[in-house]
């Protein structure tokens, strides 16, 4: 037979295989049209989404009520500290130590290379674009031109040619590099800088100032206000008129400045600023410095970023063919406009639609400099931009070799909040070692968003199928023992079994004894078949979440027990022979198996930076939710269903098995609802927070976050409040990694 014959047939073989396999795995699966309206996979974006809408009819209700002058006020200032407490505050000032490197000449202005220290040995790198002295006599305004997501930032030619058109124009310009951009990469590890830069980076510095209750806009806030102290502080320019106009990642940082930091006299955010009805609607949430926790519900929109500074003259700049929808940009500019007008200032502020796709575009810039020159210089008038002579790369770079974390002492993002963590997990130890564990608990419970178990409403059940009075399974495959089991029965060594000695197959060990292992040929699981009964389950703890459920039923149930099994692959994941469902109904345990929100059937498309997962986590986010919270209630309904239906509702009769990241949400109910539960095994499921912060790079962990948790508590904290109820087994780290167990 010819050789691509073969391969045909080999290929089709395959094909037919995988097939016949995905077909075993999916009989358990419920039927999607059962489930939710629309795909499963799409069910926890369109739950957030509604209560994102909640959230917007609640801002469109408040937005009416401030009024008078002082009730302006008012909301400007609380709005102000709910979005500082949100960031976790602002650092204090140290001493910018700045130096200037060289200076590049061009005609009509001069450029000077800059470094300074936004905090202690955290380098900031930028270009100051003066104006030629002898046509404009000093001291100048200042603006800061803050970059967006681009690789080469403050040299990328937009960013370049907005600096030399404002210097041209009679006004300093200092554009600086955000961090991983530019000059100022973090993260130099393996695989690290340049791959992990702009919004991957962002993300990535993201998780770990979510577990401390911080967000990657605080560094970019606070580089902000120390560049415009930088502005101050130089001799040509005058501190007294300072503007700030940036562009997508750098429009976000400018409505953040210009809300936060009085000195701003005039702005003119270009391509970020829509409306999140609309943001979230269409493309979703963006990276981290985006999305700050809990502000749908203070209530807080784009608007607010303006109306925070009201009257400041405030340019917004879009673009008709920007992924920012524009019909949500002017919904913002109507808002706005409507409270400038209460206050008697509606000129202050003005809209600018270019014809165009997102980025900082000529009319844009044109448009930002001629603001700039009506605030803070009193001249309007029209600006035409020349061509400009760009700097090449050794012109714009402030180091011969492009990276600030190659100077001596360098610290980056990533040290900083290591730093921190530290202070913070010494403070944990202190605490936990002396305070009383009730007052902790109530204290984790609040930051989860973990309501008491007689605060949750009961779910509707309804039973889908019952799949005959009984179903007969194969013996065991040896590999299915071994493969399809082995996050919960590893080969390496003998661990506890959830079932009693004497109870089972193997008197306490979840793996067969000596002489009846899988070498021995006799195997107690393959000894005939093994029958009991499955109902299809559909749990719904609250409209719009719908949980597929399987229940195992054994001929002769245990009295008084039951367990649950959730698995962030889904709820048939550890329904093998020789599995982890499987032991514990040859035991005579019934088993829930469950798959909660997010996970098993309703698990989004996808992992990694950007996927639908990092996108509803961080939809949850903004709504001052947690996964984990929310996953954690789902795991105490359905247990606290299963010991009604099993167990009579008696105290301490669930066993619960938890695989993955599921382990999270699982500790945090085992920990706040110990009575519920008769032991816990967590297998798979990431050791520790605090490993997120020290091993800096991690994997789909924004699910597994609960913000400003390590403020007070870590994972193994809450471990050590069950004692021996818990099994931890194969640990695994921030890039999920197995790890030795402790």
């Amino acid at each position: 037979m010819p050789r691509p014959t073969i391969c045909l047939l080999l290929f089709v073989v395959s094909l037919l295989f995988g097939l016949s396999m995905s077909a075993k795995a999916n009989e358990l699966d419920l039927p999607p049209e059962r489930i939710c309206d629309g795909p499963p996979s799409e069910m926890m974006r369109r739950y957030l989404l509604g209560e994102t809408e909640k959230a917007a009819e609640n801002w469109r209700n408040e937005y009416e009520k401030p009024t008078a002058p002082e009730e302006i006020a008012a909301y400007q200032k609380r709005m102000r500290e709910k979005v500082l407490a949100s960031i976790g505050g602002l650092p204090f000032r140290t001493p910018l130590e700045p130096i200037i490197i060289g200076t590049v000449s061009r005609p009509g202005y001069r450029v000077e290379k800059v470094v300074f220290q936004s905090q202690p040995n955290h380098y900031v790198t930028a270009l100051l674009f003066l104006p030629d002295a002898a046509r404009f006599p000093p001291p100048y305004p200042g603006v800061l031109v803050p970059c967006g997501h681009s690789k080469n930032a403050k040299g990328y030619d937009a960013y370049q040619t907005a600096g030399a058109l404002l210097a041209l124009n009679g006004m300093a310009a200092l554009v600086f590099d955000p961090i991983d951009q530019g000059e100022r990469g973090q993260y130099l590890g393996p695989g690290g800088w340049p791959d992990l830069w702009g919004v991957k980076g962002h993300i990535m510095v993201g998780v770990g100032c979510v577990l401390l209750g911080q967000n990657t806009a605080r560094f970019e806030i606070w580089d902000g206000i120390r560049a415009i102290d930088y502005l101050q502080s130089h001799s040509e320019v005058d501190p007294r008129r300072i503007g700030c106009a940036g562009c997508s990642g750098g429009g976000t940082q400018t409505a953040y400045l210009m809300a936060l930091d009085d000195r701003i006299r005039a702005a003119a955010p270009s391509c970020y600023l829509t409306s999140f009805p609309r943001l979230l609607a269409t493309i979703g949430p963006q990276d981290s410095e985006q999305n700050l926790f809990g502000q749908l519900t203070f209530p807080m929109d784009h608007a607010d970023w303006i109306m925070m500074r009201a009257p400041v003259p405030t340019l917004v700049m879009a673009s008709t063919k920007d992924f920012f929808d524009i019909g949500g940009t002017w919904n913002t500019f109507r808002y706005a406009k409507r409270l400038y007008t209460r206050m008697g200032l509606a000129a202050n502020l003005d809209i600018l639609e270019s014809d165009d796709k997102h980025g900082l575009n000529l009319n844009h810039r044109e448009g930002a400099a001629r603001w700039m020159g009506r605030w803070l210089l009193g001249k309007d008038r029209r600006v035409v931009e020349p061509k400009i002579e760009l700097l090449g790369e050794k012109e714009y770079q402030c180091l011969s070799n492009g990276l600030v974390m190659t100077l001596p002492g360098a610290r980056s993002v990533y040290d900083l909040n290591e730093d921190y963590e530290k202070k913070l997990a010494s403070l944990r130890a202190t605490a936990w070692a002396k305070e009383d564990k009730t007052a902790m608990i109530d204290r984790v419970r609040q930051l989860a968003g973990i309501r008491e178990l007689s605060d949750l409403p009961r779910p509707k059940i309804e039973i889908v199928q019952q799949v005959g009075a009984a179903v007969a399974l194969p013996p065991p495959d040896p590999r299915e023992i071994r493969d399809g089991g082995s996050t919960v029965i590893p080969t390496k060594s003998p661990r506890p079994s959830l079932l009693p000695k004497g109870e089972g197959t193997n008197s306490g060990s979840s793996l067969p004894s000596k002489g009846e292992g899988m070498n021995s040929g006799s195997n107690p699981l393959s000894k005939g078949k093994r029958t009991y009964r499955i109902e299809k389950l559909l749990i719904r703890p609250e409209p719009g979440v719908s949980l597929p459920a399987l229940l195992f039923l054994p001929e002769k149930p245990k009295p008084n027990r039951v367990a649950i099994y959730v698995d962030q692959r889904g709820k048939s994941a550890g329904a093998a022979p020789g599995g982890p469902i499987d032991m514990l109904l040859l035991g005579g345990v019934p088993v829930l198996a469950v798959d909660l929100r997010g996970a098993g059937q309703t698990a989004p498309s996808g992992k990694g930076f950007y996927s639908e997962e990092w996108k509803n986590a961080a939809l949850a986010y903004l709504l001052g939710r947690s996964y984990v919270g929310m996953r954690a209630e789902d795991v105490l309904v359905c247990a606290r269903y299963a010991a009604e239906r099993f167990a009579s509702d008696q105290p301490e009769s669930v066993d619960l098995i938890a695989v993955g990241n599921i382990g999270i949400p699982a500790l945090h109910a085992a920990a706040l609802e110990p009575q519920l539960f008769r032991s816990a095994r967590i297998s798979r499921s990431l050791r520790a927070w605090s490993d997120i912060i020290h091993q800096r790079i991690s994997k789909d962990q924004m699910v597994n976050a609960v913000h400003g948790a390590m403020t007070h508590y870590d994972l193994p904290d809450l471990a050590a409040t069950l004692g021996e109820k818990l099994t931890i087994e194969q640990p695994v780290d921030a890039m999920g990694n197995e790890l030795e167990s402790d």
